[in-house]
């Protein structure tokens, strides 16, 4: 997989305030680093169980489609991944999100303490659960959530609804089985997200949530992540397929991205 690695000066992270976050973020460096998990239980992997918390790694095979599928390659390719990246090229361009592939039933856990501004139904026919974060306030119910928004996509039977305050770690939903493929292997996805206005665009922007763990869990959270990505690496026999050096392992851009970047420059068409 050839993939443009694109640097950004990541200045230092802030808290926002509800006035300078009612039109939204100059840069993404302004977003709060208030992510306290990944969507749902993930501890170092272990191999006496298999497991890295919920996440179920020990015999997992990737789901592979049909020679005759026209998407075949490109498929099969991105099924390597348990755990996806941020910025990993697809047939629609770059993917702003993470996406975990856990045991069907799996808890949904909210990422941050915030707001609940929206649970929407999705094209696929599950949910997102998204949270504003401490200090940013929801827009008025339909009117596009807030300026800054946590999201915890593709999820079932949400149990949180728009104005509901929840703590980082709170049960929201579960995971998703509209996934075909992985659903036949047992599992359902959860995919984790930041969604946020930049002040004078009207794209949707997007950026890396391994940017902004939350400074006191980030190590322990880094290190589980890592601990992941290791076993199914060695589950997989491909020690490729992620770089657990990197500064934020799970993004392959720090670049903050649109739901269009272009896949070859990695900027905004």
């Amino acid at each position: 997989m050839k993939v443009r690695m694109l640097a950004v000066t990541i200045l230092p992270l802030m808290l926002l305030t509800t006035a300078c976050s009612s039109e939204g973020v100059s840069d993404s460096a302004e977003l709060p680093a208030v992510i306290e998990n990944f969507g749902f239980n993930l501890a170092d992997f272990d191999p006496s169980t298999g497991f890295a918390g919920d996440l179920k790694i020990s015999g997992i095979v990737p789901p592979v489609l049909p020679d005759n599928d026209p998407n075949k390659a490109s498929m099969d390719s991105g099924n390597r991944y348990l755990i996806s990246v941020y910025g990993y090229e697809q047939m629609q361009g770059l993917e702003p999100q993470m996406s975990f592939f856990l045991p069907l039933g799996t808890k949904v856990i909210s990422m941050v303490t915030g707001t609940v501004c929206e649970v929407p139904k999705l094209y696929s026919g599950d949910y997102s659960v998204r949270v504003a974060p401490e200090g940013v306030d929801c827009k008025p119910e339909g009117k596009g959530g807030a300026a800054i928004l946590f999201e915890t996509e593709h999820v079932n039977n949400p149990i949180v609804g728009y104005g509901d305050k929840v703590k980082a770690g709170q049960v929201i939903a579960e995971v998703s089985d509209y996934r075909y493929d992985w659903k036949e292997k047992g599992l359902g996805v959860v995919e984790i997200g930041i969604a946020f206005n930049k002040s004078g665009s009207s794209a949707p922007w997007h950026a890396c949530p391994l940017r902004f763990l939350e400074p006191e869990k980030k190590a322990a959270l880094v290190k589980s992540l890592t601990s992941a990505y290791a076993a199914w690496e060695s589950e997989l026999g491909d020690t490729t397929l992620y770089d657990e050096t990197l500064e934020f392992p799970g993004c392959l851009l720090t670049e903050d991205i649109t739901d269009n970047n272009n896949s070859e420059t990695g900027e905004a068409n």
